[in-house]
């Protein structure tokens, strides 16, 4: 159950911290601890092991159980709702363990150790430098531990919107192409393949599907966190001081670039995604305004098999207007009507508000109201992003030597990108996307 995972992730960090809080504890003042206490860091340490291969597996049985998940509700031309199509997932691999295994050892006690000795420039044998490995070059830089990555790297899951709902594909290189089929149109053929109709004893003919490479190029992400020396030195909480500035970082500026990314620098956000489909403003719609028209034409250009797996993704800026639509009653040609409402345009339960039966995600990250994506439509499950394993972290002084502060770059490699290379042209009807925004209203 969810709340078993949630329970166990909650054990596991809090071993962690309790593991890292104690190891400054009985090594304070360069100090040897007792036998006790190698005894009580021993037991902790089991007790943290065990409780992340448990964690590990309920993650897995979860993300089975998800994926398992058949038919999905979506909404008919007259208003009423059938059980009908197959949802378009993601692979559902989200946590470090899950993409990589199981995060190797490597003999630093906590983070705060690592940054402790990186800080002070002293020579150990831990250390893996960033310029041997693959694509680092000369970035420099050490390989920051890989169970401090993993908690990272899942901790930022956490406050972001994108990647815990996308499909991950881990990076062992700077390169890698995704394959898939071609699926942009059903006029006459199903990527690439048409059904034939036979006489009996008739020949088919053989066909060739339409494939599309996603190719995913791991792009630079540069973090800077900022420390005074005395915090350094002292030690006093600078494990978790650094863990927030890097996490909260990395987190929000990758989440930012998946939303509206240009996909040069970085990765290419849904915002620009050759697939996008814009909804026009109305003919007669005030500026800064959102109105029932445009959220039902939005729903219709989302490609129904992205119905059970779409969010709408909104600005703060436009909760009031959002909220305005829960006032007035629709009928289905969007006229204002009194007494009971055949359409609910906005509701509200424990997991917050939803425009028609989809959760509603509020974000600075995309513009605000008015501007074009200042509302979206999206099933991030057609997002894919590509994750390298590597963090590094180096440090300096120079820039703070007059404030007798340190510099820590922590640098990240990732890319993301739609998997559709266009619009989809359905058989019928107008062009249709897992992704689509409301145009200018200005």
């Amino acid at each position: 159950m969810k709340n078993r995972l949630a329970a166990l992730q909650q054990r596991h960090f809090g071993l962690v911290d309790k593991l890292a809080e104690l190891d400054k504890k009985y090594y304070a003042g360069g100090r040897e601890p007792t036998d006790a206490e190698l005894a009580h860091l021993k037991e902790l340490r089991a007790k943290q092991s065990a409780t992340f291969d448990e964690m590990s597996e309920e993650e897995a049985r979860v993300e089975s159980e998800r994926a398992s998940i058949g038919t999905m509700t979506i909404p008919n031309a007259d208003g009423t709702f059938s059980r009908a199509i197959e949802p378009t997932r993601g692979t559902g691999r989200r946590t470090f363990a899950e993409l990589f295994g199981r995060p190797e050892a490597s003999g630093f006690k906590s983070f705060g150790e690592f940054a402790q000795i990186l800080h002070n420039g002293l020579n150990d044998s831990r250390f893996q430098a960033a310029t041997m490995k693959e694509g680092i070059g000369a970035d420099g830089g050490f390989l920051v531990p890989e169970e401090q990555v993993a908690r990272m790297l899942d901790a930022s899951l956490e406050n972001e919107i994108v990647r815990p709902r996308a499909r991950i594909e881990p990076m062992t290189s700077n390169a890698r192409t995704v394959a898939g089929f071609d699926r942009s149109t059903n006029t006459s053929a199903i990527g690439g393949f048409a059904g034939q109709w036979l006489a009996e004893g008739g020949t088919m003919t053989a066909q060739k599907g339409l494939l599309r490479s996603i190719s995913l190029r791991a792009k630079k992400l540069a973090i800077l966190a900022e420390a005074s020396n005395e915090l350094v030195s002292d030690g006093q909480n600078f494990e978790t001081l650094l863990f927030e500035q890097l996490t909260g970082a990395l987190g929000w500026f990758m989440d930012s670039a998946f939303l509206t990314g240009d996909g040069v620098s970085g990765p290419l956000g849904v915002l620009n995604d050759p697939a996008i489909v814009s909804v026009p403003k109305e003919a007669t719609q005030a500026a800064a305004t959102i109105r029932f028209e445009n959220v039902s034409k939005m729903f219709a250009r989302l490609h129904p098999a992205s119905v059970k797996n779409a969010v709408w993704v909104a600005n703060p800026s436009t909760l009031p207007q959002l909220l305005g639509l829960a006032s007035t009653f629709y009928d289905l040609a969007g006229t204002t009507v009194t007494g009971v409402a055949p359409v609910q345009v906005l509701s509200e339960d424990s997991d917050g508000i939803k425009i028609l039966t989809r959760p509603v995600l509020l974000t600075e990250k995309v513009p605000t109201l008015g501007t074009t994506g200042d509302l979206m439509l999206v099933d991030f499950s057609q997002y894919v992003i590509g994750l390298r394993r590597e963090i590094t972290l180096d440090k300096s002084g120079h820039a703070g030597f007059a404030t007798d502060t340190t510099n820590y770059r922590g640098i990240v490699r990732v890319d993301g990108q739609g998997a559709w290379s266009k619009p989809f042209t359905p058989k019928n009807g107008s062009t249709l996307s897992w992704c689509v925004k409301l145009d200018t209203r200005s």
